[in-house]
C-alpha cells in the first residue's frame, strides 16, 4: 500500500487544509447531488449536464490540492478533468466514431478518476478505521456494478418500449430516471463516507 501522510503527525495548519478540502469536497458533491436528482426531468438535462461538469471540474481542482497527502488524489484530478473535458468536446465531435471514442475514452478516465479518489480516501483512513476504508473500496465495486446494471436495465427499457410502440419522450423520462435514481443512492452514501473521513482526519 503506498504510504500517505499521517494526518496525525501533520501541522496544525497542514490538518486544518486537510479538513477545509474535504469540506469542500463534500459542498461540491452535494451540489453534484442535486444536480444527478434534478436530471431525473428530461427537461432539465441540459441544465444538469452543465452543473455535472462545473461540479466534475470543480471536484478536480480541490482533488489537485489533496496532492500532497496522496499521490493518488493527483492522479484521479488529471482523469477527472480529462472525463469532464472530453464529454463536453464530444458534442462537437466530426463524426459518430470520433464521437464514440471520445466518449469511451472520457469513460475510461471517469473509472481511473473514481478508482484513484476513492481509493485514496480508504489509505487516508485505513490506520484510524479499518472498517471505514474498506467502505471506499467496495464503493468504487458498487459503481461499476450500478453502472453497468443502469446500462443494461436501460437498454431493456428501450427495446420493451420499441415492442409495446411506447412514446420516445416516455422511454427517455424513464431512462433517464433509472440512471439518476442509481447514481443518486451511491452518492449518498459517497457523501456519508465523506464525513465520516473528515470526521476522523479533521
Amino acid at each position: 500500500m503506498k504510504q500517505t501522510n499521517n494526518p496525525a503527525s501533520s501541522s496544525g495548519n497542514q490538518s486544518v487544509n486537510l479538513s477545509q478540502l474535504l469540506g469542500s469536497l463534500f459542498a461540491v458533491q452535494a451540489v453534484s447531488l442535486a444536480g444527478t436528482l434534478l436530471g431525473m426531468a428530461p427537461a432539465l438535462i441540459d441544465l444538469t449536464g452543465w452543473l455535472l461538469r462545473l461540479t466534475g471540474l470543480g471536484t478536480a481542482v480541490i482533488l489537485f490540492q489533496l496532492g500532497p497527502v496522496n499521490p493518488r488524489y493527483r492522479v484521479a484530478a488529471v482523469c477527472q478533468a480529462v472525463s469532464v473535458i472530453g464529454g463536453a468536446l464530444a458534442y462537437f465531435a466530426p463524426g459518430m466514431l470520433v464521437l464514440n471514442l471520445v466518449r469511451i475514452g472520457a469513460g475510461i478516465c471517469s473509472i481511473v478518476a473514481l478508482f484513484e479518489e476513492y481509493y485514496g480516501h480508504g489509505e487516508l483512513v485505513a490506520e484510524r478505521d479499518a472498517r471505514l476504508s474498506g467502505h471506499w473500496r467496495a464503493l468504487f465495486i458498487w459503481e461499476l456494478v450500478v453502472s453497468l446494471l443502469s446500462g443494461v436495465v436501460t437498454a431493456f427499457i428501450v427495446v420493451v418500449g420499441v415492442m409495446a410502440e411506447i412514446d420516445a419522450l416516455t422511454l427517455t423520462t424513464v431512462s433517464v430516471a433509472v440512471v439518476a435514481f442509481a447514481g443518486g443512492v451511491l452518492q449518498i452514501f459517497y457523501l456519508q463516507y465523506l464525513k465520516r473521513t473528515r470526521d476522523l482526519v479533521g
